[in-house]
């Protein structure tokens, strides 16, 4: 890896005397403000206890306690967002600096530069997703690579439970979504999913909140009006909710896959942790070669994961990479940024990213249709 310049060592020195100068002044004034508000507020108590003439330990064990839980977690909430506030001058700062190592690319957290992000439309013709409505996004890079233009969002992905008055968001993905096109005509949309994205697609839905989530106070009604009968009627939920999202998981993959059928791969190690869906077999099996499978596991590998869902689709590839964490982070508030460690995984990231283009750039010559 060569992605050490002057100009991106002078920037991570800065940031590392800011971050350093940031846990300096928190952990500075913490004490400070602990323990000035602790016997604020024991003196209260003990003027309360003494006022009222009622017991000081118990006052003391339970309000003391209160305010440790609150002060600790209002501690937490602080530490976050100001991370957060770190984490984003920081991208903004090395980001740029770093891309330029890999040729035409660039990136974004505009809220001008909607025609750079993956259009809701096409999201929807890729199939990945069911019924859904696009989150902030957070990161945003697009360019071209060996001649195959691409783009990259760090996003959520949301399902409506629509209740009237009390909408619920649902979040059924966040991470990363990439697409890039390779100017070959795709005759039948071919899916490669995961197990684990099939459940999380079951029960981040709107049928599955339905059917499952709005009778629960009902069920809970029974269990309290019915004591006697207890553990029947819970054994019963669990029996109707376990058919329930049988039935919805059944649909939900029609709906998606409408006539696809699931393709058997040679590679059982592949087809363990993936299932193929397309119409048309043989062109499935000229799309998903070894080689893509490779390189597939090394997408995950780098953005350390265990959900990979992507779909071939109208000359493009879209690929989502499902992960609980920031991505595309170049250091934060609690470890050290001038040791290149957070650099190396973004740069793997996106390596594993452009290595998939590259492949497809040379493979397009080679298809037979």
């Amino acid at each position: 890896m060569h992605i050490h310049s002057k100009e991106l060592e002078s920037i991570l020195n800065q940031y590392e005397k800011e971050r350093l100068k940031i846990l300096k002044e928190v952990c500075g004034k913490i004490p400070a403000i602990f323990i000035t508000n602790f016997l604020v507020i024991v003196l209260a108590l003990v003027i309360i206890a003494f006022a009222l003439k009622i017991p000081l330990a118990p006052l003391l064990i339970s309000y003391c306690t209160l305010f440790l839980i609150g002060f600790l977690t209002l501690l937490f909430i602080f530490l976050i967002r100001r991370n957060k506030d770190f984490i984003n001058d920081l991208k903004k700062s090395c980001v740029p600096k770093i891309i330029k190592f890999f040729g035409d690319i660039h990136c974004t957290k505009e809220k001008n530069a909607q025609a750079e992000y993956i259009s809701k439309t096409d999201i929807e013709a890729s199939g990945l997703f069911q019924e859904f409505d696009m989150g902030k996004i957070d990161d945003c890079f697009w360019g071209s690579y060996k001649d195959v233009p691409f783009k990259i969002i760090e996003t959520t992905i949301t399902c409506s439970s629509d209740g009237g008055v009390y909408q619920q968001q649902n979040m059924s993905f966040r991470g990363a979504i990439i697409d890039f096109k390779f100017n070959k005509p795709i005759k039948s949309r071919t899916i490669i999913t995961s197990e684990k994205n099939f459940l999380a697609d079951v029960f981040f839905n709107r049928i599955t909140y339905f059917t499952i989530c709005m009778p629960i106070p009902i069920e809970f009604s029974l269990l309290y009006a019915y004591p006697e009968t207890r553990l029947l009627i819970l054994l019963a939920i669990i029996l109707t909710d376990a058919v329930l999202l049988s039935i919805i998981g059944y649909f939900v993959y029609k709906k998606r896959l409408d006539k696809s059928k699931e393709i058997k791969l040679e590679d059982l190690a592949f087809a363990k942790k993936y299932n193929v869906y397309s119409r048309d077999e043989i062109e499935a099996r000229y799309l998903v070669t070894p080689a893509f499978m490779e390189r597939l596991k090394n997408i995950k590998t780098a953005f350390k994961t265990e959900q990979i869902r992507c779909s071939f689709y109208k000359g493009s590839l879209m690929i989502a990479i499902s992960s609980p964490k920031n991505l595309f982070e170049v250091g934060n508030l609690f470890n050290p940024i001038n040791n290149y460690k957070a650099i190396e995984n973004f740069y793997r990231e996106m390596k594993s990213v452009l290595n998939m283009i590259e492949y497809f750039s040379l493979w397009v010559f080679y298809l037979p249709f």
